[in-house]
């Protein structure tokens, strides 16, 4: 069987610190990497070899986005080129061409891995959490709120609820990735509005997934809210890092069967 061949990216960068940078991260995600400072240079690596995709520093490199454009595509038509400091008002032809505005590296790393779709591109711990949109459901206004600060803080997009219903509503309405829910709600027992939410996800076809956070550390209820549908169940008795290690592991799950496995099958 033969090896499969590491994708290459051209990095066009005017930055050398900026373009070591970007070296490391795309390396760490199972890049090769193909570095030059000036446009120039990027277009003579590319009459060389296509690579799987191309990242352009407008900024550091000094390039008009359309120009750039243009003297990419004649060289490598078909390749994905990642903009990164372009504004969010260019147009371009949304199949190859993509915007990353500002200059947060990051986010460009981001894009590459999305569309590259590359099977062993493990997404870090803040990558993932930076993606992230949660629901936080619970009762306590105390505790909600602490929470909310505490996931916007470790990089998630957050909303929040104050009941079943109220969190039910949200999901139906909203595109979630998770939802942290508290058990002890007026009402309504903890593994019925596991059971609530879990219905409410294949009703309207949400890939969403529902972790437990609740006092009742109890290997009991542990079973029985699994077994309703939860997809993880941490304990408040546990630091909000073990809360956040565990959401992030669901997280990174999600988001591979939706870019890899789910892309496949839509190809």
């Amino acid at each position: 069987m033969s090896t499969p061949q590491t994708p290459n990216v051209t990095v066009i960068d005017g930055s050398p610190t900026q373009s070591l940078l970007l070296r490391h991260k795309l390396e760490e995600r199972g890049f090769a990497v193909t570095a030059a400072g000036t446009l120039s240079d990027g277009l003579a690596a590319l009459t060389a070899e296509a690579p799987a995709a191309v990242l352009l520093n407008l900024a550091s490199t000094g390039t008009d986005a359309h120009d750039a454009i243009v003297r990419i595509r004649e060289r490598c038509p078909d390749v994905p080129v990642v903009l990164v400091g372009g504004a969010p008002e260019l147009t371009y032809d949304g199949r190859r061409v993509h915007i990353v505005a500002g200059g947060e590296p990051d986010g460009a790393v981001r894009e590459v891995c999305r569309l590259v779709a590359l099977p062993d591109a493990r997404p870090s711990a803040m990558e993932v959490l930076h993606r992230a949109r949660v629901l936080v459901v619970d009762d306590s206004v105390t505790y909600r709120e602490f929470l909310r600060l505490e996931l916007e803080e470790a990089g998630c997009t957050v909303a929040v609820a104050s009941g079943a219903q109220e969190g039910l509503d949200a999901v139906a309405r909203d595109g979630f990735d998770c939802v942290v829910v508290d058990l002890v709600m007026p009402g309504i027992t903890g593994t019925e509005l596991c059971e609530a939410f879990d219905r409410s996800r294949r009703r309207e076809g949400r890939l969403f997934d529902i972790l437990v956070h609740t006092s009742q550390d109890r290997e009991d209820l542990l079973i029985a809210c699994l077994n309703a549908g939860a997809d993880e169940f941490v304990g408040k008795s546990h630091s909000v890092d073990v809360l956040i290690a565990r959401l992030s592991t669901l997280l990174r799950r999600k988001f591979y069967v939706e870019d890899v496995i789910l892309a496949r099958h839509k190809t």
